[in-house]
């Protein structure tokens, strides 16, 4: 019997920065039917048998996800380590798993400020150092010796962090937007004590200008020392000296980019014995940091993952311009930037510019980035030079560089928050496998602290409208909790009085409230439980949750029926390959679709309401979803039975979100495949896409769904990729015009699920928690006889691989531990079935 693995707090591995109450979890590794956690403020006293911080004592629970800790609350800073064991159905203890450490966050900032310049250079990023001191003659001693070392930083603008020169980030572009008049993103870092010197010390800090505008920070250092006392080094102009200047980043954008230049650079700024006094130049000059007037919000620690810039990607030269300049093609779409290498002449300027698709003459065609540059210049100063952006990000496939390239060396890195995959796919039919691929690109370059709408023009934003088709897919396809615990903040903090959440969070633009098919504050704690069996993000949510859908429903009329709509479904295809026309679809009326998606909200909430005991409010919940749904059916469908317009949109919302029984039922199924079949092709839009694929497979017509996906004509996905896409286009049309013409648009993606889910048939079941119950359903179908498909889950890891041979259908399931699983084989026989590993067999239809 083995030890539990995967430790987590609050969803983290090893963090820095908890709550005073964390929720732990862990990945038995057998049976569990109670578990036993012990901490401890050290890991050798917690190795020797300690709990001197918590001892739970056995507990009698299967649950391995979401344990409330019951010690006492933790301190600032506070660092334990914890172990637990299980206990299977025999009685046996398994061994005490590998330590895991974790630490509480800061909420004492006691002396601290927001510094900044408010003298001169505006708009431009600064330097900010503090110099403080270790004493030489007691270095070595007991209470000069730091032991332990870790910064608490904000700057809602970026900054990057050095100590003695030397790096401490663990990310780039961090901590990311926030709504910033309630919450102030922090981030943690622990600084090798091994960088500490005795004497002069230097904290130097890079502050951008980022989301917020103006470049400024907040920090606590806090310093242990081997004979237990701690030191603190703050952002005040009191009791440490702060000091402010310029360097070579002239300004930065994440949507213009950044001017660089290097002969402004001023060397040993951020290290021991830099002597500012010395600096005349005007542009060299330092002076006194000011305090400043911060965002109003709440300083709280980042709670997503950090970004981070992968390896190197090859930048191949494709062609020179007549004017000199050269067009460098990356191979494929991402979001990130270019590394520099080499030597750029004293004076000469260095131009990137990014696109992701060309002009007719082979130049970048830029006109689809709205307002946004998307430039970084390099002015040399005639050094080597490795450079890198810090404060701005592309989405780009193309670059065209101007100025001195001969001997430079160009390199993409692909820039994300360090989300951990946690599925896998594969089958015998290419084009899905291609679709299968460009959706994890497109969604790996829309993950920066928010799941943006695109990573390239001037957007970036929030939308719920787009979050809401895509949600279920980013919960198979990525480890994603922690990032949407982020964004469920946001949704609080975005919302007004009313109840009302604006249509992109953190608010740029749009409509407050947001659009009613924008399930996304209703829908993403669920997920969170149904995936991670984080219930507790339910009850702490569910506040947020009901004002949301209270508001949708006081603008509804007495009947239910909710007018209001601007988005909808939005986006379908035009009709004319060559012709991007209105996004709105007029196939699918807003009071239809509205009225829909009111009725789900309220039994989304319902179920949210059960999850968390609240039991006479999900009771009431109910009963409004009822009500709603047959006022849906009152107003909606037609004497002859047609549904809405009869479009595939309307059907498939009507048929998806189950508002529809009996004879209507089986009518409308067969009016969307007879729709279907007859035009040969989708005709829906971005909310409607994902329940058009569900449906069609669920109601006996999987064939079509396979034929829709497969598709390689326009419109389809298999058009995108025919026409040169990596990565999934905003518009059917997406290479006319440049109005609305992202080529890395997530919302069109929710294929993915669907891939997971009904064509390999692996589903966590809509009444999971933790992933502890799977819907087994595989189809083949014509083009496709080999699946495969995984899913780590928080008890192990769930796969399912079959194949067809001349009739025969043979496959192999494996379930985690303590899971059950419904499973429906291709000739209609069903099995349940346990943990372990199963063989399936049937003759195959």
């Amino acid at each position: 019997m083995n030890a539990p693995l995967d430790l987590r707090a609050d969803h983290a591995r090893a963090p820095l920065h908890l709550g005073r109450v964390p929720h732990l979890a862990w990945q038995p590794h057998t049976t569990q039917r109670a578990w036993h956690v012990r901490a401890e403020r050290s890991c050798a006293a917690l190795r020797a048998g300690g709990a001197g911080r918590w001892d739970s004592g056995p507990v009698e629970s299967s649950a391995c996800s979401d344990r409330i800790w019951g010690g006492a609350p933790l301190a600032d800073d506070e660092q334990f380590w914890w172990t637990v064991r299980c206990r299977d159905g025999a009685g046996q203890w398994s061994p005490w798993a590998e330590p895991a450490m974790a630490s509480c966050g800061l909420t004492d900032w006691s002396n601290s400020r927001w510094l900044g310049f408010s003298g001169g250079w505006p708009g431009k990023p600064l330097l900010l150092r503090v110099a403080f001191q270790l004493s030489a003659s007691a270095a070595s001693t007991a209470s000069a010796q730091v032991v332990r070392a870790v910064l608490h930083i904000a700057s809602p603008g970026g900054c990057t962090v050095s100590l003695n020169g030397t790096s401490v980030d663990d990310g780039v572009l961090d901590p990311g937007k926030t709504v910033f008049a309630k919450r102030v993103a922090y981030r943690v870092l622990d600084c090798p004590v091994t960088l500490f010197a005795s004497g002069e010390n230097v904290l130097g800090v890079v502050a951008g200008t980022g989301w917020f505008g103006t470049p400024m920070v907040c920090c606590v250092l806090v310093l242990w020392h081997a004979d237990g006392t701690t030191s603190r080094v703050v952002s005040s102009g009191f009791q440490h000296s702060w000091n402010v200047g310029v360097g070579e980043l002239q300004s930065c954008s994440p949507y213009d980019g950044e001017d660089v230049d290097l002969r402004l650079r001023q060397g040993g700024w951020n290290r021991p014995g830099f002597d500012q006094q010395t600096q005349t130049e005007r542009t060299r000059r330092w002076f006194w940091a000011h305090v400043v007037d911060g965002p109003n919000g709440m300083l709280t620690p980042q709670a997503n993952e950090p970004e981070t810039a992968t390896g190197d990607v090859p930048l191949h030269e494709l062609s020179r311009l007549p004017n000199g300049q050269r067009v460098y093609d990356l191979g494929r779409n991402l979001a990130g930037w270019v590394r520099v290498r080499g030597t750029i002449p004293a004076g000469a300027t260095l131009s990137l510019r990014f696109a992701e698709i060309l002009a007719a003459d082979g130049s970048l065609n830029q006109a689809p980035l709205y307002h946004a540059r998307a430039e970084d210049r390099l002015i040399g100063d005639g050094s080597t030079v490795d450079w890198e952006p810090s404060f701005t990000y592309h989405g780009f496939r193309y670059v065209q560089a101007d100025g001195p390239l001969d001997g430079l060396t160009f390199s993409g890195r692909e820039v994300r928050n360090a989300i951990p995959r946690r599925s896998e796919f594969s089958c015998d039919h290419p084009l899905l496998e291609q679709l299968h691929t460009a959706m994890l690109r497109t969604e790996a370059a829309n993950q920066h602290a928010v799941l943006t709408d695109c990573p390239q023009r001037a957007e970036r934003m929030g939308w719920l409208n787009d979050l809401t088709a895509r949600a279920p897919q980013v919960f198979i396809c990525w480890d994603i909790s922690r990032m949407v615990s982020k964004i469920c903040d946001d949704y609080t903090d975005a919302q007004d009085e009313r109840g009302a959440i604006p249509d992109t969070v953190p608010y740029r633009i749009g409509n407050s409230p947001a659009d009613p098919v924008c399930l996304a504050p209703v829908l993403l704690p669920l997920l969170q439980h149904r995936h991670f069996g984080r219930t507790s993000e339910i009850v702490r949510l569910l506040p947020t949750m009901r004002s949301w859908v209270s508001c949708l429903l006081a603008g509804a009329d007495a009947d239910g029926v909710l007018q209001r709509s601007h988005w909808g479904d939005w986006s379908p295809p035009s009709g004319d390959a060559a012709t991007i026309g209105t996004p709105n679809n007029a196939s699918c009326p807003g009071p239809f679709i509205s009225t829909a998606f009111l009725a789900e909200q309220c039994r989304l909430l319902a179920r949210a309401c059960t999850l968390a005991g609240e039991t006479a409010e999900a009771h009431r919940w109910q009963t409004e979803h009822q009500r709603i749904a047959e006022a849906f059916r009152r107003f909606f469908i037609n004497a002859n039975g047609t549904v809405g317009t009869g479009s595939q949109s309307c059907l498939a919302v009507a048929i998806g979100l189950n508002l529809l029984s009996g004879p209507h039922r089986e009518q409308a199924v067969a009016a969307l495949a007879a729709d279907v079949r007859s035009r040969g092709h989708l005709t829906t839009g971005n909310i409607a896409t994902r329940l058009l694929l569900e449906v069609l497979s669920d109601h006996g017509h999987h064939d079509l769904a396979v034929l829709l996906a497969t598709r390689t004509a326009y419109p389809s996905w298999g058009y995108m990729l025919e026409h040169g896409a990596t990565t999934l286009w905003e518009r059917w049309e997406g290479g006319a015009g440049g109005d609305m013409n992202s080529h890395s648009h997530p919302m069109n993606g929710s294929y993915q699920s669907w891939l997971y889910e009904r064509l390999a048939g692996l589903m966590v079941a809509p009444d999971a928690c933790a992933a502890d119950r799977f819907v087994i359903t595989p189809r083949p179908a014509a083009g496709v006889t080999t699946c495969r498909a995984s899913l780590h889950t928080p008890r192990g890891r769930a796969a399912i691989a079959w194949q067809v041979v001349n009739g025969h259908f043979t496959g192999e399931l494996v379930l985690p531990v303590d899971t059950t699983a419904q499973v429906t084989l291709p000739d209609g026989s069903m099995v349940a079935l346990g943990a372990g590993t199963h063989q399936l067999v049937c003759d195959c239809p």
